[in-house]
């Protein structure tokens, strides 16, 4: 459950988000009318995709697609609500929020609070909802069989919602939970400034996640009753899009959905547009100062367009944002990087509703960027210029429309809760043929309506963001007091940005050599898994040949391991390594990006890892590209050091992560060695190019390589791309993987965190390293997942991070138990994590044969699900790979140890890993006020097992 208008909100992730879960839709009031004259349109399906599609419109006006795929191991449900925070009344700000978390704590059909949520665990199941500006949107995935079942615990959060007073007292504190969560989030934080500039007459000045102050009740208003008249008011059936994927016939389904669904009240609801718009056209342009809390410097511009749908077939939106977000060479992006002034750019369409839309153009600045950000404007408008004069061109939108057609031929399987939830917000905007194509098709160039948005993109239209830690600020905003100062923009420096000239050389793209030219399938006999192509002195070649998805793409993979990424420095020069190649491939290699290709370069402790994805065909020259950088770059002085500093930068804004996610990192330093960003970031400092290119030949001295490529490539393209590898010399060396092994005993860890929430991880750790542990701990794991939530979370209100899950490292088995709390203490929630583990003894010893081959079914459904698309595939042959089970049949042995498992295993097992001789690690945040006295990490190693790389 969360609020989806901030899952990604930052103006350095614009061009990501489809943001604020908002909706390309539109409503116009003739859409049923138009709508119900295509019911038997056929809906236009990929060549790719099997499964049957049928659109129905229940007799209450509910809009439901149902999908039929006899072979998916998931079934899944999405309903899409086309009302979100928009609609909170001005003083009940985050109802709508409030609102989604209640309609999960019982019904008239299911009072328990917990029903919904046990049932769909039990059943290998996930479920949640998101809230956004103007859209909530609810999804479950379950065990296919049980796809009835879950719908019976659904339907009713639409129809018969408890709304349980205690409940409502209880879950206001998850929400203050949440908000407190991500009070520190420089997201969140930039929201709320842009929520208080915005025009107060346009719900986007609206606060969406609320809290307890928001929330709380008074003499005059009860939260109760206000959520039972905006429920009342807005759960309508015709605002309602419901997408049903399940394995059982069109027929079987719609006769489900019409049971389960047509008693949702119609209330014949029509949500008109907003007349104002989200900033005061007489106010703009506006500048606005704002201090972030991490150490970025950002240049980020916002532009209102009007409602682009009724131009889906032609995206105009989508034509600038390639054009003015290409960064490729002659780009704005390459010209800045040459600089010194700016490390990424990004532009597109970040949100639009149901009158209007904001373009947003991203510019992440260096230090010295920053202080030239008045001459970066200039450029900016200047590139807009040159795209407008010269780069609205029929043959650029053919480039941008074949690859539409040929990511809709090929499109894939996704995993089912995914694909629902997706197509039911895409249901407000798509009209029955086109629902599933529309995201794809650009059939259409309209240059008019491209120009006609170019000459929005202006000086005088702009709400200008400067972000740094050393802007003038004069105030704090309300919710997440955010520094900031907004101010108009200076009329005679708008007319010098607007009238000064570039003093960079830019030139628009080419034509891209990279978008495939065969879409040709080899011709080859399905292997049932990888065989072992070749194997020479340090270097081994997997090859798995594979069409059964029908898609012409593939994967490779090469591990480079070393053994000198191991140490701190190591490993601190290793990922500056990769950090300085991938900033010098990026203009030679975005066009690949643009042409359904894909690439990767990560470093860890083991060495380098290289990945390349997507289409095969041009998949050899993308790599040759990209090895022969990696193996000699050019050293350049100057971008060394923009790079270094921005590395360091990013390292050490991981102490502003959310709390779990630092003590997580942290948990993993101590048990397998990832030192932490912030060691490797004073690492870092010490430096330089020439140690850097010291480094980064001994690197390569000793090399043992192991590759895998998985898809469209036979043995033909497969000796191609080993040839690319000549010019790295393998050898056979000897490199382990090791894990901490802790003691039969409790040991315990904390790490202090600038957030005033608390965290608490309880990690135990297997007895051994085998499959028949594996099949252990995991089915441990998914017994207590949903008490565990449903006692620290639901019950007791004590955070609004809580879970229980596996936690294997390696071929470590291990058990993960974490919360973060806004009103407890680490030593707090050491005391009811420990009762928990006590009281559960009692369910685990009466644990019966039903209970025990229920929780193995839900475990069994996960694991052994067919894979939806070839990268799934290729993936769970590397996981086996990875785990040293080269005969790639891990996942038969681990479901049949799971098989396998008595009662008398599960609960010997519960007892000698969690009550009696725990192997325990506990890693928590500093309480407030102690010291940290702990011993080293390495005093909590017993010894460690010791894998083959």
């Amino acid at each position: 459950m969360g609020n989806k208008a901030f899952r990604h909100f930052s103006f350095s992730n614009f061009r990501l988000i489809i943001l604020f879960c908002l909706s390309t839709v539109s409503c116009s009031s003739g859409l049923y009318e138009s709508f119900l004259s295509e019911r038997s349109s056929q809906i236009i399906k990929s060549a790719n995709d099997q499964r049957q599609y049928q659109r129905i419109l229940l007799s209450n006006n509910l809009d439901v697609l149902l999908i039929s795929d006899p072979t998916t191991d998931k079934a899944a449900a999405a309903l899409d609500l086309y009302v979100g925070s928009y609609q909170n009344p001005p003083q009940r700000e985050g109802l709508a929020h409030f609102l989604e978390h209640m309609l999960f704590l019982g019904t008239k059909q299911y009072p328990q609070p917990d029903a919904y949520q046990t049932f769909i665990s039990e059943h290998g199941g996930r479920h949640n909802a998101s809230t956004g500006l103007e859209h909530t949107n609810y999804f479950f995935d379950v065990n296919a069989d049980y796809l009835s079942d879950t719908l019976d615990r659904f339907a009713p959060f639409f129809t018969d919602p408890l709304f349980d007073e205690n409940f409502v007292d209880r879950e206001r504190n998850a929400v203050e939970s949440e908000y407190q969560l991500k009070y520190k989030s420089d997201g969140r934080r930039q929201w709320d400034v842009l929520r208080e500039i915005a025009n107060p007459n346009h719900p986007l000045s609206k606060f969406n996640v609320g809290n307890l102050e928001t929330l709380s009740d008074s003499e005059y208003s009860n939260v109760r009753d206000e959520l039972i008249d905006f429920y009342d008011k807005y759960y309508s059936a015709n605002l309602m899009k419901l997408a049903v994927l399940g394995k059982e016939p069109i027929s079987e389904l719609d006769a489900m959905v019409r049971k389960k669904f047509s008693s949702i009240e119609n209330k014949q609801l029509d949500i008109q547009g907003y007349q104002s718009g989200y900033f005061k056209a007489s106010e703009l342009p506006i500048k606005v100062n704002m201090r972030p809390l991490k150490d970025n410097r950002e240049l980020g511009l916002l532009f209102e367009l009007p409602n682009l749908s009724p131009y889906w077939a032609s995206k105009p939106a989508n034509y600038l944002a390639s054009m003015i977000g290409y960064e490729g060479r002659g780009s704005l992006l390459q010209a800045l990087k040459e600089k010194g002034w700016a490390n990424s750019l990004s532009a597109g369409l970040v949100m639009e509703d149901r009158s209007a839309g904001l373009f947003s153009i991203d510019i992440g600045l260096t230090p010295e960027g920053y202080k030239a950000r008045n001459q970066i404007l200039v450029e900016l408008f200047s590139w807009i210029n040159l795209i407008k004069n010269h780069g609205i061109e029929s043959w650029r939108h053919h480039e941008y429309a074949a690859m539409g057609d040929i990511a809709f031929r090929y499109s894939e399987k996704q995993a089912p809760a995914s694909y629902v939830t997706s197509i039911a917000r895409r249901m407000h905007q798509y009209k029955g043929e086109e629902l599933l194509r529309g995201p794809y098709v650009t059939e259409k160039f309209d240059g008019e309506i491209i120009r006609q948005l170019a000459e929005r993109l202006t000086p005088t239209n702009m709400v200008a963001f400067m972000v740094s830690p050393d802007v003038e600020v004069a105030k704090d905003s309300k919710y997440y007091q955010t520094a900031y100062l907004s101010t108009p923009f200076d009329q005679n420096a708008v007319q010098k940005i607007a009238s000064d000239k570039s003093i960079l050389n830019l030139s628009l793209m080419g034509k891209n050599s990279f978008i495939p030219q065969s879409l040709n399938l080899i011709k080859t006999t399905s292997y049932s898994k990888p065989v072992l192509y070749s194997q020479t002195s340090g270097l081994r070649v997997w090859h798995f040949p594979n069409t059964e998805f029908s898609v012409p793409k593939s994967d490779i993979s090469i591990l480079l391991t070393s053994d000198k990424a191991i140490s701190l420095a190591g490993l601190s020069k290793t990922n500056l390594y990769v950090a300085y190649v991938l900033d010098q491939l990026n203009d030679a290699l975005y066009p690949a990006l643009m042409a359904g290709l894909n690439y990767t370069i990560s470093a860890s402790k083991h060495g380098l890892l290289i990945e390349v994805g997507g289409y095969s065909d041009k998949q050899e020259l993308l790599l040759q590209k990209l090895l022969s950088v990696l193996a000699a770059p050019t050293w350049d002085e100057g971008r060394f050091e923009v790079v270094k500093q921005q590395l360091i930068r990013d390292k050490k804004n991981s102490q502003r992560d959310y709390p779990f996610r630092q003590i997580i990192s942290y948990l993993y330093s101590i048990l397998d060695g990832r030192w932490m960003a912030v060691d490797q970031a004073n690492e870092l400092e010490q430096v330089d190019i020439r140690g850097l290119q010291r480094f980064a030949s001994e690197l390569f001295i000793n090399i043992k390589g192991e590759v895998f490529v998985g898809g469209n490539h036979n043995s033909v393209s497969l000796e191609r791309i080993i040839k690319h590898l000549d010019i790295i010399e393998f050898k056979n060396i000897d490199a382990a993987n090791s894990v901490a092994k802790l003691g039969e005993y409790d040991s315990r860890r904390s790490l202090s965190v600038d957030h005033n929430d608390a965290v608490l991880i309880q990690y135990i750790q297997a007895d051994s390293d085998n499959i028949e542990e594996r099949a252990v701990t995991s089915l441990i794991s998914q017994m207590i997942s949903a008490p565990f939530y449903n006692n620290i979370r639901t019950q007791k209100q004590l955070g609004y991070v809580v879970s229980a899950f596996p936690f294997h490292i390696n071929r470590v088995p291990g058990i993960c138990m974490i919360a973060q709390s806004p009103v407890a203490t680490a030593s707090e929630l050491h005391l009811e994590f420990n009762k928990f583990n006590q009281d559960f003894t009692k369910q685990v010893d009466q644990l019966s044969l039903e209970q025990l081959e229920k929780h193995k079914a839900a475990l069994l459904v996960n694991l052994e699900k067919a894979p939806n698309n070839l990268s799934e595939y290729n993936a769970l042959h590397l996981k086996s790979l990875n785990l040293g089970y080269e005969s790639f049949d891990y996942r038969i042995q681990f479901a049949n140890a799971i098989r396998a498992l008595s009662i008398a295993q599960v609960q010997s097992g519960y007892h000698r890993l969690i009550i009696d001789k725990p192997r325990r690690l506990w890693v928590q945040t500093q309480d407030k006020g102690s010291i940290n006295s702990q011993p080293d990490a390495q005093g909590l190693i017993n010894q460690s097992y010791m894998f083959p790389n």
